[in-house]
């Protein structure tokens, strides 16, 4: 379970079967929405400083291609 930090609020994503899209993303257009993340590479478990430093990156890599990316915390042990 992922819960993700929109304009509109928190809102809760549950994955589906690859490659389906079930729902609707609040303030979302398009019927693909990727989750991604730098934390804990390969399912290694790093201490929260390690895991902020590696996700500073790709985010700061998203912002300055004036890409949309919204904030989220979760997981899926699948």
């Amino acid at each position: 379970m992922v819960y993700a930090e929109v304009p509109s609020g928190v809102v809760r994503l549950r994955r589906e079967r690859l490659g389906v899209t079930a729902g609707d993303f609040p303030g979302w257009p398009g019927p693909l929405l990727h989750i991604l993340t730098a934390h804990n590479p390969s399912g290694v478990v790093r201490a929260a400083a390690g895991n902020a430093a590696a996700e500073a990156s790709p985010e700061a890599g998203l912002t300055r291609r004036g890409l949309r990316w919204f904030r989220a915390a979760g997981g899926d042990a699948a």
